[in-house]
């Protein structure tokens, strides 16, 4: 019988969203843990800025600063 984690395959067709307003201090924060991005911060076409990392399950998890946040910055 093969164990468990030999048949388990992440998937990665999925993506859970959370907004956090320091995203600074939240990179800094998450490379300190080692924790996998996929990307580090980055500023989209309408100027939000996000990041996206994998949780231990390698499913998709993006952070992005709020629209309110975003309006305050610029």
């Amino acid at each position: 019988m093969l164990p468990i984690l030999l048949l388990y395959k992440p998937s990665c067709n999925s993506e859970l969203y959370f907004e956090y307003d320091d995203l600074e201090e939240l990179q800094s924060k998450l490379k300190k843990e080692k924790v996998e991005f996929i990307h580090e911060m980055r500023e989209q076409p309408w100027r939000q800025r996000v990041l996206r990392i994998y949780d231990p399950s390698k499913n998709i998890i993006e952070v992005g600063e709020s629209l309110e946040y975003l309006s305050y910055r610029l």
